[in-house]
């Protein structure tokens, strides 16, 4: 995708319409061009990436939030039916959902938060690794699970199911959120607690956040991975969640 590869020069002619922002792995990943390489990896990392190699030889191996997703639901299932608890094929299931209270947001304002979180990646160059993504329904609605930019997560992050310490700089107190390793896709996702970060933070769709790595966690040491979340919001006035309840 042209925009991905966004020049300072040209930044304001390629920000991403409605339907780029949609698609994940383009809203969040132009920024980080910097590879997996075995040259500054561990031997436990070697083994993980010769595993992830394997499992894609010949393939092309999928990436979307959506092929994700899929993958995580399919994985839930079989979990279910070992212990014989109700899935998508008996009885419904009642699921918490969320439900924006925002007024309407316009196309220029989602483009204006996208724009604001892209110069804070150009006019603050860093040394540390750092991802932007914008949220999603999955996100901060429904479901509440964040996939890491695989590349990005590969190059930088543990190669374990570990816990990750979120900080929002300018508010107090910090997130304890379970970072998990999809077996099949091999994607790095925040999942366990996440949805206390969002809710506490009041995330919203098209919100864009900036994850930086502070510290790499190391689970065999007990060492939790620091990340520092700086969020751009759509709309500066926050109106809480709303929480429900839907027949799935």
């Amino acid at each position: 995708s042209s925009f991905l590869r966004i020049q300072q020069s040209n930044i304001y002619e390629d920000v991403p319409d409605e339907e780029d922002l949609e698609d994940q792995s383009k809203a969040s990943g132009w920024f980080e061009e910097e590879q997996c390489s075995e040259e500054n990896a561990d031997s436990f990392s070697l083994d993980f990436i010769g595993k992830y190699q394997k499992t894609f030889k010949g393939k092309t191996p999928k990436s979307t939030e959506e092929e994700s997703e899929n993958e995580d639901y399919n994985e839930d299932e079989k979990f279910f039916k070992k212990r014989g608890r109700p899935t998508s094929q008996g009885a419904k299931q009642r699921q918490t959902v969320h439900i924006s209270r925002r007024r309407l947001v316009t196309k220029e304002e989602i483009k204006a938060a996208y724009k604001e979180a892209t110069n804070y990646m150009i006019n603050n160059v860093s040394d540390i690794p750092r991802t932007q993504i914008t949220m999603l329904r999955t996100h901060v609605y429904q479901g509440f699970h964040m996939t890491l930019k695989k590349d990005w997560a590969l190059s930088h992050m543990c190669l374990e199911d570990h816990d990750v310490k979120l900080r929002v700089p300018g508010v107090e107190g910090s997130w304890i959120i379970g970072c998990r390793w999809t077996r099949k896709l091999m994607q790095c996702q925040l999942r366990v607690r996440w949805p206390s970060f969002v809710l506490d933070n009041n995330l919203e769709e098209h919100d864009v956040c900036i994850f930086e790595l502070i510290r790499k966690g190391n689970p065999r040491s007990k060492i939790k991975a620091i990340l520092d979340v700086h969020i751009f919001r759509v709309v500066d006035e926050v109106v809480p969640l709303k929480k429900v309840r839907t027949v799935v």
